[in-house]
């Protein structure tokens, strides 16, 4: 004995009714995919609508300086300027690589 794991029966029906049930689950089948189809064209649309909508907002702001004008990074500071009469003096000690593992 077969057993038939995905199996579909209609009622004990035959001829025109049988076929005008499979035509309206044919029908049903189509309607729900152009549906789901259609909701997600719409969907994609309006992503795409709004995300031009904003550039287009930020480009005619940052065109127009409306924007607060705040800079991006953290200015550099300049180091300071010494005289030529001024000398610093650094040391700098140098320890073999024994003696920093010790530590």
């Amino acid at each position: 004995m077969k057993t038939r794991m995905f199996e579909f029966r209609l009622p004990q029906t035959q001829g025109l009714p049988r076929v005008l049930v499979l035509g309206l689950l044919l029908v049903l089948a189509v309607a729900v995919i152009s549906l789901v189809i259609m909701v997600g064209v719409a969907v994609a649309v309006v992503g795409l609508s709004v995300s031009a909508a904003a550039a287009l907002w930020y480009a005619v702001r940052r065109g127009l300086n409306l924007a607060e004008s705040k800079p991006l990074q953290k200015p550099v500071e300049t180091p300071a300027e010494w005289s030529s009469g001024q000398v610093h003096d650094v040391e700098v000690e140098v320890l073999p690589i024994e003696e920093l593992r010790r530590h």
